[in-house]
């Protein structure tokens, strides 16, 4: 047998054979615009010897162009060690820096019932008066008394305002959960803890049958429906022989530190208390957040109020702070719709970046904005859903059950002509 008639067999194959007939793909496809013709039997590798094959080949040399059908492939040229970008001296700078990891404690945001969130007394917003005592007329305060307290007259936008307050917690799988901002949110009131319970369900704030003790402090309850974190009633307040007396109550913010175990100055960097009355933030006058008093008239019913969408804006504004007090106290609520004034918020506002009126504008613009991008609804009409909207909704059980209070009319027929209904005290 000549050379020419020899087989060859697969272990003979050489370089150039097997870049003709069986990679294309790695080694590059023919110059020629013709098909190649079908390799010999001598030349063919069967597929299952192919990756043996291969690793007999030599490496071709990757810095010079490959001819493909669809032009010339150019391989990445790598970049030589002194070409690579080095880091500026500012980033050295900060990189060097020690890093603190941020945990703010939640602010605690304090509320004030009556003439800031409802009014249970709708009128022309004057004292009543009652110069005559008529016989049982303790009996009909206490029961009129009892309807202002479960069918109060809302502020405007309240439902918008309290979905900014309890939007989904961590825990819910509504969508929600960067709404729900680090809140606790707490009621003190100098009404009496059973009007408290009745003032909480006409707003949704807690179930339909929640009940509490006459005259026993509120105590929260969560598997109940309660949103709030914190209730602080008149039980709570230490008035003594003030308790059945039309008395100012300081609404003093150590007892709610106290009942939070915290201690004041942590208290006073994270805690702010809306109110209409200075008063009651006479113990830590730098922890107000002022709000304009509510007052609804039968003519207007205050539809154009929109002081609880400015309170939304300055509630996300202090959520970020890390010292409430110091900003309060040097002008921070000012600052937070673009004024260098002192402090003011929207009830007094002195401002050179517009007048009282612009501040209060842009206020509630911000508020409006936040709550678009949380996705609560901005409602002026009270929304009996909303708890619901922000997938907060009563249990299942708890929807079908009838409103009902524990403490009868024949209860409230045991008091005193001296035992004022809670309506004629100070809130």
């Amino acid at each position: 047998m000549t050379a020419a008639e020899t087989p060859m067999s697969e272990d003979s194959v050489d370089y150039e054979t097997a870049s003709e007939s069986t990679d294309l793909h790695d080694l590059g496809e023919s110059d020629s615009p013709s098909p190649s013709p079908p390799p010999s039997a001598a030349a063919y590798v069967p597929p299952h010897r192919r990756n043996a094959e291969r690793k007999h080949l030599p490496t071709p040399a990757n810095n010079g162009p490959r001819q493909t059908e669809r032009g010339t492939f150019q391989p990445r040229r790598r970049l030589s060690e002194s070409e690579l970008p080095k880091p500026n001296a500012t980033y050295l700078t900060v990189a060097d820096q020690s890093s603190d990891t941020l945990s703010m404690p939640p602010l605690i945001v304090v509320l004030v019932f009556n003439t800031t969130l409802i009014q249970r007394r709708p009128g022309d917003g004057e004292e009543r008066k009652d110069p005559l005592t008529r016989p049982y007329l303790s009996t009909f305060l206490c029961a009129a008394s009892a309807q202002a307290s479960r069918d109060p007259v809302k502020r405007p936008y309240l439902s918008t305002f309290l979905s900014y307050l309890f939007s989904a917690s961590e825990d819910s799988d509504q969508g929600l959960n960067s709404a729900r901002r680090n809140l606790k949110t707490v009621v003190s009131t100098g009404t009496r803890a059973h009007n408290v319970l009745s003032i909480l369900k006409s707003i949704d704030v807690t179930t339909r049958a929640r009940t509490t003790r006459f005259g026993e402090p509120y105590q929260v309850n969560a598997a109940e429906g309660d949103l709030l974190d914190l209730v602080l009633s008149r039980e709570d307040m230490d008035l003594g022989a003030d308790y059945h007396n039309n008395v100012d109550t300081v609404k003093n913010l150590g007892k709610v530190w106290s009942k939070f175990g915290i201690d004041e100055e942590s208290g006073a960097e994270r805690t702010v208390l809306m109110s209409d009355d200075a008063v009651d933030a006479s113990a830590q006058p730098y922890s107000l957040l002022p709000i304009k008093t509510f007052e609804p008239t039968a003519q207007s019913g205050n539809s154009n109020d929109d002081e609880l969408l400015a309170m939304i804006a300055q509630i996300d504004a202090l959520c970020h702070e890390t010292n409430v007090a110091s900003f309060i106290r040097n002008g921070g609520l000012g600052q937070v719709a673009g004024s260098k004034s002192g402090q003011g918020g929207t009830s007094s506002a002195s401002t050179s970046a517009g007048s009282p009126a612009d501040v209060h504008a842009r206020l509630v613009e911000q508020g409006k904005k936040i709550c678009e991008t949380l996705g609560i609804p901005v409602r002026a009409t009270y929304d009996a859903n909303w708890r619901k909207a922000i997938g907060r909704e009563f249990g299942k059980d708890e929807s079908s059950l009838v409103y009902r209070v524990r403490l009868g009319y024949s209860d409230h027929l045991q008091w005193r002509d001296n035992d004022d209904p809670d309506d004629h005290l100070s809130d």
